[in-house]
């Protein structure tokens, strides 16, 4: 939980073979609230990128990712949105490498229980981060669902 990296491989480390599925993408211009923690011009165009890390039919992590269209020089429909999304962002020059990041537990937003049929995903670790480049300009507002038993989290405290 102490490490930047992909929610890919950070669910490959717990052993699982995730399969992302795309649930929805879409472009959307900025709310003040999402430029201002991208620090983008208001009404600046933004791609919204919600996916399920699935293992067989079980997900396990729903994730629901914000950054601007800007960075993406190819049309977004174009892409493939199933593999990690920092290995896309890297392709474009804009691969982040830190992030800042609250963790919560939560359930998960009923209207996505209802759309992606996950009755059955239970309680739900939050991660929400706003990832950073290398010149630490924030380039990803993320905010990743943890299914609560799959997934168990361990950091050092002094």
């Amino acid at each position: 939980i102490t490490s930047f990296e992909s929610v890919t491989k950070m669910v490959r480390k717990f052993g699982y073979e995730p399969e992302n599925i795309v649930l929805s993408l879409s472009e959307t211009e900025a709310s003040d609230d999402l430029a201002t923690a991208l620090k983008l011009k208001p009404l600046s165009r933004l791609v919204r990128l919600e996916r399920l890390r699935m293992q067989g039919d079980t997900a396990l992590v729903y994730c629901v990712d914000t950054f601007s269209s800007a960075m993406i020089n190819d049309p977004v429909a174009d892409i493939d949105w199933s593999v990690s999304l920092l290995d896309i962002l890297e392709r474009y020059g804009h691969r982040p490498v830190m992030s800042t990041a609250t963790a919560s537990a939560v359930s998960l937003p009923p209207d996505v229980v209802r759309r992606a049929s996950l009755e059955d995903f239970g309680p739900a670790f939050l991660i929400e981060e706003i990832a950073y480049d290398t010149s630490g300009i924030p380039v990803i507002l993320a905010q990743d669902y943890h299914r609560g038993s799959a997934f168990q989290f361990s950091f050092l405290r002094k």
